[in-house]
């Protein structure tokens, strides 16, 4: 059996990997899901209030304030901190408002947020063969870098792209050119995601490889990513192997 040429293992590691964060490299619907119970639980809500909860949260993609402004209706909290604001979105501060709420979904709700089981080590493994990896996200640049910070993320990475930062949000190109420091990219960098239009898509109009962590969804789109496995450790292992 012929070795193999750890010269040509070296190429086939590509130079530089755009990742996305949450529900990505980590697990931001389940520190949630945990954050919520326990919430809900100190009001003596019941699991219609956390249903409700978990889908008004819309996977993150709500914005804190007007999430928190509806929690505060829902639970009757407005009264609690406050005089209602101007615009009627809920109270305008103290312990119970809205503006207290918030204060504890941007903090609170980030308490275990963690990597997904094997992105770590997978990581690890591309730094060692030398691709650059920088993490592509869009939201809150507080938030966001919390979220690198708790989930042990920031070692292994180059550097951190963020929306709120950047100026801009995938799926716009320019997040994509500003995350390869306006370097011409093909092919060689991939993004990895598990948004089929901020992700996939946004990556493959500027000339991308993809890798689609698909959570055992069904792929829906009428182009198809480059790669696609349920979890985004398989997906870099396999990036990190050649595919």
């Amino acid at each position: 059996m012929i070795p193999a040429d750890s010269t040509s293992a070296a190429r086939a590691v590509p130079p530089r990997v755009l990742l996305d964060l949450d529900g990505t490299l980590v697990d931001r619907d389940g520190a949630f899901a945990r954050w919520a119970e326990g919430f809900v639980g100190e009001l003596c809500g019941g699991r219609e209030d956390l249903e409700w909860l978990l889908a008004a949260d819309a996977e993150g993609y709500r914005p804190r304030r007007e999430l928190a402004a509806m929690i505060a209706e829902r639970f009757g909290l407005a009264s609690a901190g406050g005089e209602a604001s101007a615009d009627g979105t809920g109270a305008a501060d103290g312990p119970g408002g809205a503006d207290a709420i918030e204060r504890r979904l941007l903090e609170e709700s980030l308490v275990g947020i963690e990597c997904y089981p094997g992105v770590l080590p997978a990581l690890g493994a591309l730094r060692g063969a030398g691709a650059e990896l920088v993490v592509v996200t869009n939201g809150p640049t507080a938030m966001q870098r919390a979220k690198v910070e708790r989930a042990g993320l920031r070692p292994y990475l180059d550097r951190v792209v963020i929306s709120e930062e950047a100026g801009v949000a995938k799926p716009d190109p320019r997040i994509f050119a500003i995350a390869v420091n306006g370097l011409a990219c093909g092919e060689e960098t991939w993004m990895v995601g598990d948004h089929a239009v901020n992700d996939i898509g946004g990556a493959r109009g500027v000339g991308l490889s993809t890798a689609w962590v698909s959570h055992d969804r069904e792929w829906t789109e009428e182009w198809s990513p480059t790669l696609t496995a349920p979890t985004a450790a398989e997906l870099l292992e396999r990036i990190a192997g050649g595919r």
